[in-house]
Formats: structure tokens, sequence, C-alpha cells
């Protein structure tokens, strides 16, 4: 930025900006936020200018930082000034001084009176320009900016002009001369060399500023040429930029191809995997079931023939035990008509398998209706092996 390279100075302080906010460091960011807002305030941007020293006063503010706070008002009110909206730059420039006079920030306090000075002057207050300027000039040392300290020089030498304090206007102009050559600062060169044309005019010193205008001549095709140069270096730069941001470009769009393949690939093979996947499991399933399905089935006919077989077995054994049963009915019968017998033990012989407890059928029943009738009792007593019907009579 000392050599004048505003464009690029911007783009260094808007990376600083980004990486100061990305990692949370409040006052570097404040610092590049200043930075900008005076590089926009050089080149004469002035509505960049005013968003960026507002937003370095409302982050200066946030974080407390006074000593940014009042640099943020000097720069509001210089922005101001050169929008030729002087009411609002005193505004400001006043409040810079309040907060600037309790810090230890005496190089921008200094800057501020020198500020006051310029608007001052515009408007025509000789005195309180004088006043403002003279006190910028005292703190001259105490001031770290060199083009600050121009600054505060060539104000003080248009106030002596202006009162025909032609001599110390001269100083002061060669002062500012010496620190613009010093520091090679070649627009702040040929501007004092202007201000000093100037004033041997008005001295009528016609034979001094000859010389003076071979030094601005040689001055203007000195910047011409820097300025020709830097031009060269800033389409060099741009050009490189271009090509190093096209050669990101189509590494990024040659990545994202690649990421696109593969991705594609994965999905394919996701794809065709499921497809398998659930082909196997599908085979998987239909044995499964099959198998089930046929065990099931022999189950159910294995059963099946079970419950035949005892149904069978147990009609055969109810015929054989009724069969017995009337048999015995017709025997008890005849007893009863003979009055022979007080006690008759029958025994039945199935097919050695036994049977399920008697239950009293009609057979049974009828049977126990004509022993009573004779005054007996019946017991039947179930056993595997055979089956025993005892009569008792009284």
């Amino acid at each position: 930025m000392k050599e004048g390279n505003y464009n690029k100075a911007i783009e260094i302080y808007f990376k600083s900006e980004k990486m100061s906010e990305s990692i949370g460091d409040k006052r570097n960011q404040l610092i590049a936020i200043n930075n900008i807002a005076g590089c926009y305030k050089e080149i004469k941007k002035y509505d960049l200018a005013m968003e960026y020293y507002q937003s370095s006063l409302l982050l200066s503010k946030k974080i407390k930082d006074y000593k940014y706070e009042g640099a943020a008002n000097v720069g509001i009110g210089e922005t101001y000034f050169f929008k030729k909206d002087y009411d609002n730059a005193l505004i400001h420039l006043f409040l810079a001084e309040d907060i600037l006079k309790a810090t230890e920030f005496k190089s921008v306090l200094h800057q501020s009176y020198e500020a006051l000075a310029k608007v001052y002057l515009k408007k025509g207050k000789t005195n309180k320009a004088r006043y403002f300027s003279d006190k910028a000039l005292l703190g001259i040392e105490e001031v770290q900016d060199n083009f600050s300290k121009i600054d505060i020089l060539l104000t003080n030498a248009a106030i002596n002009s202006s009162e025909n304090k032609y001599t110390k206007a001269l100083n002061n102009i060669n002062k500012a001369l010496i620190i613009s050559k010093a520091n090679g600062y070649l627009d702040s060169e040929k501007e004092c060399v202007i201000k000093k044309i100037e004033i041997l005019k008005l001295q009528n010193k016609n034979n001094e500023i000859i010389h003076l205008y071979d030094e601005l001549l040689n001055l203007k095709d000195t910047i011409l040429n820097t300025e020709n140069l830097k031009s060269i270096n800033e389409l060099e730069i741009k050009y490189q930029t271009e090509k190093k941001e096209k050669e990101n470009l189509q590494f990024k769009a040659d990545k994202a191809q690649n990421e696109l393949k593969l991705e594609k690939e994965n999905r394919q093979k996701w794809f065709f995997g499921s497809i398998a996947l659930a082909a196997i499991l599908t085979i998987v399933i239909i044995v499964f079931y099959t198998k089930n399905r046929q065990q099931k089935l022999l189950y159910q006919s294995q059963l099946a023939i079970a419950k035949a077989k005892q149904t069978e077995h147990q009609r055969i054994a109810t015929d054989l035990h009724d069969y017995k049963v009337k048999t015995l009915e017709e025997i008890a019968s005849e007893l009863k008509k003979e009055g022979k017998e007080k006690q008759l033990e029958i025994t039945i012989t199935d097919d050695g398998k036994g049977f399920d407890d008697v239950t009293l059928g009609i057979g049974f029943t009828n049977m126990k209706m004509r022993i009573n009738e004779i005054n007996g009792k019946i017991k039947i007593k179930n056993r595997v092996i055979n089956l025993s019907v005892g009569y008792f009579f009284n």
C-alpha cells in the first residue's frame, strides 16, 4: 500500500480479514477491515470506504477497542470531507478526538487534528484551521505513518500560504518533500513540487521555478513508467491468477467427473449386489418354505393316520365291550330266574392292549338296573390283561 498499489493491498487485506474471522481473531480482523477502508479512500471509492469504516466502527465497539473506534471515526470524517459533507465530517472527527484523548493512540489523535484543520480550512475558518493544524504539527513526531506526516506538513503549509506566510509554507513543503523522496512516494513528491511552484509563483520567483518544472516532468515520466510497469505487473499477475484459477477449475472438474464415475460404479455394484443378495434370499426362503411345508404335510399325514387308528381302536373296543356286556346281561337274567348263584365273576379278555376306563353305556346301564332289581351289586374292574366283571347278590 505504501507504494500506491492499493488494489493489490485490498486483495491482501481481504484474505487477512477472512483468515482472522475464521480463527476468531477479532482484533486482526478489525485492523484488516480498517486498512481495506483506507485503501478505498485513497483510490477515491468513497462509498466502499464508508461501508468498511462503518464495519470497522461496529466491530471496534463490539470488542471495546477504543483505539480503533477512534481511528474508524477519523476515517469516516475524512471520507465525509472528500465527499464535501463537512458538517458530518466535523461530527465524526470530534467524536474521534474525544475517544482518542483517553487512549495511548496519539498518532491517530494528531491525524484527527490535521483532518479538522482541513475541514475548517475548506469552510473558510482559518483561525480554527490554524488551531488544529498547529496541534497536529506539535505532535508530528508521535505520528507513525509517513503519509500522515506529509499531510500534516502540507495542510500547515496551505494555512501559512493563505496567510501570506510563504517562508513557513515552503519550509513545511520541503520537509514533506524530504519524507516523500526518502520513502519513494512519487505521488507525494509530485504534489510537494506542484505546491512549491505555486508558492514561488506568488512570490514571483520565476527563476527558481524553471528547475522545478524539469523535476516535475521527470517525476511525471517516472510516475508514468512506474504506473505502466505496475500495470504490466498487474496484468501479469492477473493472467497468472486466471491461469491458475482455470487450472484449479479444470482439476476440480476432472476430480468431480472421476468422483461421479466412481460413484456410478459403486451404485452399479450395490445394485447388482443387492439383486444377487435378493435372489439368494429368495432361494433360501423358497427352500425353507418348501421344506417346512413338506414337514408340515408329513406331520399332518402322520397325525391323521394316528387319529384314524385311535378311532378304529376305540370303535372295536366299544363293540367288544357292548357285546360282552350284552352276554353278561343275558347270563345275569338267567341267574335271576334260577337263583342258583349268589356271586358270579366273569373275565373278559380283549386283544391284550387294554382300553380306557369303562364308562357306563346303554348295555351296562341296563345290566345294572336288572341286577339292582334282584338286590345285587355290580363291580367292574379294568386291567391291562383282562376285564373282570363281578356280580354280587345279597
